[in-house]
């Protein structure tokens, strides 16, 4: 048996898409927990909505942020930037072996399901389908759209994590620099300006799923 086969799973059992999308920022600040990381990986390594959910928010830049001060923008920014590559190949890394490690069960599994199907006589093909009226669905449900809404600002608040953590480490810059001198309005008006474009990417996450 290779190493890959010999890794332990961690129980996933709480783990599910919806906890996925909400650890995500966590997950790339590295502010997750090892355990809560480890059963994050091993879920989007069989699920593949919540792989693309991780490759889209690792490797897409966020275009909602308005631009930082010039004189805040490239210390901040690289730093974030520098993290999220870091997290990327910590993610890639982890989900190679971890493929490798769900091979034989996803294997068992795909045997369990034809075995079903041909008890059964196979399964109906249409999704639309209410199994308890016989009836077809046609128009997407109001909790459906709700999904989708909370599915896209979901989205939105990943991809957007990056620029929350720049915008507030240019904030804790400014509190610091504002405690040795309190009086400097310049420095003042530099955080006013960092709260505002905060307050405004936030706006914008919340329009995204509008």
């Amino acid at each position: 048996m290779n190493d890959t086969a010999q890794q332990s799973r961690p129980h996933d059992g709480e783990m599910s898409c919806d906890l996925v999308s909400s650890q995500v920022a966590a997950y790339l600040d590295g502010t997750l927990s090892p355990e809560a990381a480890s059963r994050l990986e091993w879920h989007a390594a069989s699920c593949a909505k919540c792989e693309v959910l991780l490759e889209t928010a690792t490797t897409r830049p966020m275009t909602y942020a308005p631009a930082l001060p010039a004189s805040l923008k490239v210390p901040t920014l690289a730093a974030v930037d520098a993290q999220r590559q870091l997290q990327h190949a910590r993610h890639q890394r982890n989900l190679r072996w971890r493929r490798g490690g769900i091979v034989v069960t996803l294997a068992a599994a795909a045997v369990l399901v034809v075995t079903v199907v041909t008890r059964n006589g196979g399964l109906t093909n249409d999704p639309l389908m209410v199994a308890d009226s016989g009836r077809v669905t046609s128009s997407p449900s109001a909790p459906l759209k709700s999904g989708v809404m909370r599915e896209a600002e979901s989205m939105a608040k990943v991809q957007a994590a990056p620029e929350f953590s720049a915008l507030d480490a240019a904030m804790q810059e400014l509190d610091a620099a504002l405690e040795a001198t309190p009086d400097d309005a310049e420095l003042r008006r530099y955080r006013s300006t960092i709260r505002t474009r905060r307050d405004e990417l936030e706006r914008r996450v919340r329009d995204a799923a509008s």
